[in-house]
């Protein structure tokens, strides 16, 4: 049997050979956690709150006129007033991740459901006893509600992953999540950009195929980045002029804003 011995055979040979070593360099990535104390996770829940303007106590329970649900908590935990219609970041599933570790108050032990039936119900004050024990149980759960995103962020990274199809990239984005992970500011950062421009495993985190999220930051970060919180923010900065040319509604008065909130990810010592 004759061997091809061609230039462009043994390119190809090699192409081939360097995609098969990624898969399986991939699959054979050794599974890692992101770990914070409390008095780490309740800073970030600071900074989280300063961004989603959620520090005041007031606001930690709302109901947006465009929305179906009430958001609870330092981001927006969705409670229904009929039960579950999303499994993304339910109160309930906050409240079960709590339990686990603690005895829930008795009057929330059973509050599947919230005691409002609609926004305008929300908005009366026949329930304002139930939200003063609302808020001081969120308020005093903030480092339980960061604690809480950080697992449902990791639970998230194999959808992201999916998003990227070549192997080299996978390997790319799975090592700069948890090298951002150990930065000063970087789990703030990977929580934050998440909850304020998705993670990018949904359809509304891109556009023609062009996407801004999570997973496209971390795709486009440099790989020999000497400050990985200034590269992160470069890649995001990047993605969101993506977005804001990409888009047919014109987005850039938000730009400002935009800019202002991925810059505190960068320590204020750098």
């Amino acid at each position: 049997m004759k061997i091809n011995s061609t230039p462009v055979f043994w390119a190809l040979f090699f192409l081939v050979s360097l995609v098969a070593f990624a898969i399986v360099a991939y699959s054979f990535i050794e599974p890692r956690e992101i770990i914070v104390n409390d008095a780490q996770a309740e800073m970030i829940a600071l900074k989280i709150s300063d961004n989603e303007n959620t520090r005041e106590r007031l606001r930690l329970i709302r109901w947006r006129e465009e929305d179906e649900f009430s958001s609870l908590g330092i981001v927006s935990f969705f409670w229904y007033p009929h039960g579950e219609k999303s499994a993304e970041l339910s109160f309930n599933g906050l409240l079960g991740y709590i339990a686990q570790s603690r005895h829930l108050p008795g009057w929330l032990n059973d509050a599947n459901t919230p005691p409002w039936n609609s926004r305008e119900e929300f908005l009366s004050a026949r329930h304002d006893v139930f939200k003063a024990k609302l808020r001081d149980f969120l308020q005093q759960a903030r480092s339980e509600q960061v604690q809480y995103l950080i697992m449902y962020l990791e639970a998230n990274l194999p959808r992201m992953l999916k998003e990227v199809k070549n192997p080299f990239a996978k390997m790319h984005v799975y090592e700069n999540f948890y090298h951002v992970a150990v930065q000063e500011n970087g789990v703030y950062a990977l929580i934050d950009y998440s909850m304020f421009m998705g993670s990018g495993v949904s359809p509304e985190d891109r556009y023609n195929n062009l996407g801004w999220g999570l997973v496209h930051v971390l795709e486009n970060m440099k790989g020999d980045a000497e400050n990985l919180m200034e590269a992160f923010v470069s890649s995001a900065d990047i993605l969101l002029m993506r977005r804001i040319e990409s888009l047919p509604k014109d987005e850039r008065r938000h730009l400002v804003d935009w800019r202002r909130r991925i810059n505190t990810y960068v320590p204020a010592s750098h």
